[in-house]
């Protein structure tokens, strides 16, 4: 394995909820790990702020979680085009991805409306229940 190739698969592991990778090939052996474990604040880490904070317009942000375990696809087949872009505006109902699971497609559906903001999960790469799929505005 490259070493942009390893610096692209560390970028895109530390943006899944996975929490343990392991990745063999031949004459290599790759394992990353997160600990996503909970540190709570002492009081020597705290830092105070002297300058006053900017308060930005609330932006309501939503997504769209996964319902089951399984293999996330944006699209219906390989040639076929994205079901979602950013940007793009869905209701209620759209079918918005599919999780393949037990040799099963499940059409993944919206639950909320709104505009697509980003798509968290990358085509073709297995999702966890209730990982984040899209975010939406």
């Amino acid at each position: 394995m490259k070493k942009e190739e390893l610096k692209e698969l560390i970028k895109e592991f530390e943006s899944t909820t996975l929490s343990r990778l392991t990745i063999e090939e031949k004459d290599f052996k790759v394992t990353l790990e997160k600990n996503n474990s909970y540190t709570p604040v002492t009081t020597s880490q705290v830092v105070t702020q002297t300058t006053m904070p900017v308060i930005e317009a609330p932006v309501s942000v939503k997504s769209i979680k996964a319902p089951l375990v399984g293999t996330f696809y944006l699209t219906r087949s390989p040639e076929s085009k994205p079901l979602v872009t950013v940007g793009q505006h869905i209701q209620v109902g759209d079918v918005v991805g599919i999780i393949e699971a037990m040799k099963v497609m499940n059409e993944i559906q919206a639950d909320k409306e709104g505009i697509v903001k980003a798509i968290l999960a990358p085509s073709g790469k297995l999702v966890e229940y209730d990982q984040p799929l899209l975010e939406l505005e």
